[in-house]
């Protein structure tokens, strides 16, 4: 078995074709340290950043452990997490968010379950065209489950699944038991093997008031159907320990608010500001400008403590819209730190082709929750969770 593992390992790593994308400037910025990944994607016309965010993040943990580029499928987790949300929907008697959103920790707990496939054997677009649009998906899973739960006839049906899953197949495509890659079969399993992927090796960190310091909690936000956890640490020490696994070449998958005026997608910037700027938030890349104006930076920003961040979240005013992909710090004239984020609504319509920077005070207000390696926090933050290395 380890010999067939070593041999599925070589065969990956001379079927690699494509290499890291960067952008080659970010106008005023400095760049202090840009960590390998993989090129921009787009989501299009889904709500699956929690898949494409995850899944970059993964790319670029292959990247700095295997030193290859590899193109990891985003779809293969979404449908797993589809049939996982509706049977928890169906079990909460449909009390529970059903949407094509998700967290940070979906495709880690579909890691073990149903392992890893690249992009050529479960592609997206199967609906038609190289983009996924899921707006009919969405509106038909839903459908289709609130039937079940709310027709008393319906719901003695007990083969609802077998139909769901059909269901999934028309829209996303089935799901494959083994694939050829470069003339050699694979399991999604033997395949997760051979990337050395073990879900136990990441940690999803958080900070918010309303619960205890050091201790794991489900966030409450709408698209944590699976009431997955998440360590609870202060803020100083969540921002010290992303900022030192940046500079050691770590890369970090993000879930924030980006409903402030200062998300700036054209400009490829985001920052808290009290002034309307313009924000894309809701357009879809084909659909944006590709036309970009001259950046202009932020004079000042709040200073964003514990507090400040916990009344944000109270009031609704931070939720849990969307998530990225931080690969590096940069600085600009002032010495400000910026946090170099991959997006996944495609490289148009936005100044630094599918990338932008982040400010300290949005990422120390706005953030959700992190998703990192275990290997890459202060050693310090990881005495206080009881963590062995």
């Amino acid at each position: 078995m380890r010999k067939e593992i070593l041999w599925l390992v070589f065969i990956l790593h001379a079927a690699v074709s494509a290499f890291p994308q960067k952008p080659d400037h970010f106008g005023p910025f400095r760049v202090v340290c840009l960590n390998p990944s993989t090129p921009v994607k787009d989501q299009y016309k889904t709500n699956t950043c929690w898949s494409f965010s995850v899944v970059s993040f993964l790319e670029s943990e292959l990247l700095r452990k295997l030193k290859d580029t590899f193109d990891l499928s985003e779809m293969y987790f979404v449908r797993n997490v589809y049939e996982k949300k509706a049977e928890k929907y169906f079990r909460m008697h449909g009390t529970i968010s059903l949407s094509g959103g998700g967290v940070l920790n979906d495709v880690m707990d579909a890691v073990p379950a149903v392992g890893v496939v690249p992009e050529q054997a479960y592609p997206a677009g199967r609906t038609g065209g190289s983009l996924q649009d899921h707006t009919l998906l969405d509106k038909t899973v839903k459908s289709f489950m609130e039937t079940l739960v709310n027709d008393q006839v319906a719901f003695t049906d007990t083969a609802w699944k077998g139909r769901f899953s059909a269901l999934l197949d028309d829209w996303l495509g089935e799901v494959p038991d083994h694939f050829s890659w470069k003339r050699h079969y694979f399991t999604p399993f033997a395949f997760r093997d051979s990337l050395g992927i073990e879900p136990s090796h990441y940690i999803e960190l958080t900070s918010f008031l309303h619960h205890p310091w050091y201790s794991e909690f489900p966030i409450e936000v709408p698209d944590n159907w699976n009431w997955a956890s998440a360590w609870n640490v202060p803020l100083d020490e969540l921002e010290q320990t992303v900022r030192h696994a940046l500079s050691y070449g770590y890369t970090i998958a993000w879930a924030a608010d980006i409903s402030e005026p200062g998300f700036d997608w054209k400009n490829g910037m985001a920052y808290l500001s009290g002034e309307p700027v313009p924000a894309y938030a809701g357009q879809s890349a084909g659909a944006q400008d590709e036309s970009c104006d001259k950046i202009s930076l932020p004079s000042q920003e709040p200073f964003v403590n514990q507090l400040f961040r916990q009344k944000e979240f109270d009031r609704y005013a931070t939720t849990d819209d969307h998530a990225m992909h931080i690969i590096g710090m940069a600085e600009d004239s002032t010495g400000r730190v910026w946090y170099i984020t991959k997006n996944s609504w495609g490289t148009r319509g936005t100044k630094f082709n599918g990338y932008l920077l982040v400010s300290g005070p949005y990422f120390r207000a706005k953030t959700i929750s992190i998703l990192m390696p275990k290997e890459a926090m202060l050693d310090e933050l990881k005495r206080k969770l009881h963590l062995t290395k």
